[in-house]
């Protein structure tokens, strides 16, 4: 399943003008979220809501809307039973807070971080 940011993430990368914070904003009480925001919606609605969102002074047309709806369910087709990495490009686990840093899978081979728990002794195996 693809999750919100990454769907707001490919939407601003194929369409600039869309503003994704009246588009689907993240902030409010249950807001169409990720996969589902597309899944939830038809062509014409999904048009709709694409052409009333674009940023001031700019516009989104009907054909390039039209095309990313083609390109999002494309990408569901072809990957129904990918993993979430292959589906969307996945944002830098490194950016922002460093929250995803305790799920490093290099961190797990460190016997440095053993060492802090197990003092001298080896970690069970």
């Amino acid at each position: 399943m693809w999750s919100h940011f990454q769907v707001r993430d490919y939407i601003e990368k194929e369409l600039s003008a869309v503003d994704l914070d009246r588009l689907m904003p993240t902030m409010v009480l249950n807001p169409r979220r990720g996969k589902n925001f597309i899944n939830d919606m038809g062509e014409a609605e999904f048009i709709l809501a694409m052409t009333s969102s674009n940023k001031d002074g700019e516009t989104v047309s009907v054909g390039d809307a039209k095309a990313l709806h083609t390109k999002l369910w494309k990408i569901e087709n072809d990957t129904w039973n990918a993993s979430r990495t292959e589906t969307l490009a996945q944002r830098n686990p490194n950016g922002g807070t460093g929250a995803y840093d305790t799920f490093d899978e290099g961190q797990l081979s460190d016997p440095a971080i053993y060492a802090l728990v197990y003092g001298n002794q080896p970690p069970p195996s």
